[in-house]
């Protein structure tokens, strides 16, 4: 009987360390730097999307591209060929998002953005600045117009900003007038903070040419203090989703030996309980067992002498 109840619990301590969760990390995707194609007579041109997934795993991964607009030449490989389209005829931008996925079901995304310039324009800027504020669920974002010349000659333009969680965005501020160079800047609220936010910024000219600035993002702190920001652009995400494995983190001693250590020393205690208790059952036994007997042949002897005196 101890020997079965033993199995039972060592079966027991090992379908609980099967339920041991594996570690893995997401992969990581890289859609390459934002790029800049100025437009010619020949609106038939093209450029490679410089796509990168990194698996940390041990695994495969497979890609998949997707753009608003424009051709690709093979959407599931790293490296495609984007061509504009045909009916392109002014300044726009184009945003390619890249899937990364691996064979355990993980996977990421990162967006880049092709701008085609028309060339009677190609003297505009866009440019996106550091946020600043940006703490207690608000911050002002920042951006400025610029012109090589120096001479702002394309008439009046509106400006806003797209910001969101991601590099799609999601969300605009409002549209400002500005009839110059320079710097402008909106205030945005309702953030969640500790959460990284990414925002550009955009213009459009009268002619309806519109001009994106460099994803920038930044970090949405719950109070002012130690405000870090970020003006890099397309960066990979620096946080992959880590699952925890145990105790240690350690893959080997969660997944094997420390399950083992727990069932050996289960059974260890387990067996030496049973046995102090049945020692301590039949102990008990053997002392009951007296004790019946001796009341028996107390009563017994009473009797006994309770006929005697009868017979006297």
């Amino acid at each position: 009987m101890y020997k079965t109840i033993s199995k039972l619990f060592l079966i027991f301590c090992f379908v609980m360390a099967g339920t041991t969760v594996l570690a893995y990390t997401n992969p990581i995707a890289d859609a390459g730097p934002d790029q800049t194609i100025t437009f010619q007579n020949s609106p038939n041109f093209t450029t490679t999307l410089h796509g990168k997934g990194y698996e940390t795993n041990g695994g495969y991964l497979t890609y998949a591209w997707r753009c608003n607009g424009g051709y690709l030449s093979n959407p599931n490989i790293a490296e495609p060929i984007f061509t504009m389209p045909a009916t392109t005829s002014k300044s726009t931008s184009y945003n390619c998002t890249l899937t990364v996925r691996s064979n355990f079901g993980l996977y990421d995304s990162d967006n880049v953005i092709i701008n085609v310039y028309d060339n009677s324009a190609s003297n505009f800027i866009v440019q996106t600045e550091p946020a600043t504020n940006n703490f207690g669920g608000q911050a002002t974002l920042h951006g400025r117009i610029l012109s090589s010349n120096n001479n702002y000659n394309f008439g009046t333009t509106y400006v806003w900003f797209e910001w969101g969680t991601s590099t799609s965005y999601g969300k605009e501020s409002n549209h400002k007038l500005m009839n110059s160079t320079g710097y402008f800047d909106q205030n945005i609220a309702d953030l969640s903070t500790n959460t990284t936010y990414h925002f550009r910024a955009v213009s459009q000219l009268s002619n309806g040419q519109k001009y994106y600035g460099k994803d920038v993002t930044f970090y949405s702190n719950a109070t002012n203090t130690n405000i870090t920001l970020s003006a890099t652009t397309n960066t990979p995400p620096t946080n992959p989703t880590n699952v925890s494995t145990g105790l240690t983190n350690n893959f080997l001693f969660d997944s094997f030996f420390l399950p083992l250590m727990i069932a050996l020393f289960g059974i260890w205690l387990f067996q030496s309980k049973i046995l102090s208790f049945a020692e301590w059952a039949d102990s008990h036994k053997i002392k009951n067992k007296d004790y019946i007997a001796s009341k028996k042949l107390k009563y017994k002897i009473t009797k006994i002498k309770e006929k005697e005196k009868g017979v006297l």
